[in-house]
């Protein structure tokens, strides 16, 4: 069997056993898109409260993005995720997930 050959059997049984989320949302290790791919992992702050680990890994949560979207990721979209992190911090879930949207993230495809 070929490397090919094993990544998509590999890949197939992902697939039936991880859904595959087509927008971000919080999850246990942070921000997730796409079967488990975490785009800004979770942390701590100095209050204790969860906050994505967005500092220093900026490139790579772009690169991530811009895969996921088949497309450019304008680097703006980073605070839109700070912003994301800040409400997410105080339990309003449904509110940090509206501004990566705003910014033009809706579900990948």
């Amino acid at each position: 069997m070929s490397a090919g050959d094993r990544l998509r059997k590999s890949w197939g049984t992902r697939i039936r056993s991880v859904p595959v989320e087509a927008a971000s949302d919080f999850g246990k290790a942070g921000l997730v898109l796409g079967s488990g791919t975490v785009l800004a992992p979770l942390e701590v702050d100095a209050s204790g409260r969860p906050t994505l680990a967005i500092d220093g890994n900026e490139q790579r949560l772009l690169a991530l993005l811009a895969i996921a979207y088949r497309r450019a990721i304008a680097p703006g979209v980073i605070a839109h995720i700070r912003r994301a992190s800040e409400k997410y911090a105080c339990g309003e879930t449904a509110l940090a997930l509206i501004h990566p949207a705003r910014r033009g993230l809706a579900p990948a495809r």
